[in-house]
């Protein structure tokens, strides 16, 4: 199943914070959390350092030609910070295939935010209800 590269990102986010929340317990939804994590981490870390990159490429430097960061974060010029943007945002429009691991039925207790993040990894996708007439 083909998701952007943000959807990954949001994914492996979002299970990270459910799995804290959930410690201890056990669930289907929770095995099949920590089984699609497994197998797209080295795709979401490849990820992640492709962003990393760009945001140095972008980052300014000094005389010598080395990144100035500022408290830690990078130092970027206006014209560098638009640039930046539109080559992250196309990053995270990149699709990328995933092996997706649906369970059988949606937990009852699971937050809204987490059934949109999950679809399409551990969630199929919910059809819109229709409108009635």
């Amino acid at each position: 199943m083909n998701v952007t590269k943000r959807q990954l990102e949001l994914f492996h986010n979002n299970a990270h914070l459910l799995l804290s929340q959930k410690k201890g317990q056990e669930s289907k939804l929770l095995f099949k959390l920590r089984k699609v994590i497994k197998k797209t981490t080295n795709l979401f870390n490849d990820y992640m350092d492709e962003i990393q990159e760009i945001r140095i490429d972008h980052a300014s430097v000094d005389e010598k030609g080395n990144v100035i960061q500022v408290e830690g974060n990078y130092k970027f010029t206006p014209e560098k910070v638009k640039e930046l943007t539109k080559k992250i945002r196309a990053k995270e429009k990149e699709l990328i295939e995933i092996e997706p691991h649906f369970v059988d039925n949606m937990p009852e207790d699971l937050p809204l935010d987490f059934r949109e993040v999950f679809e399409n990894f551990v969630l199929r996708e919910q059809e819109e209800p229709s409108e009635k007439e």
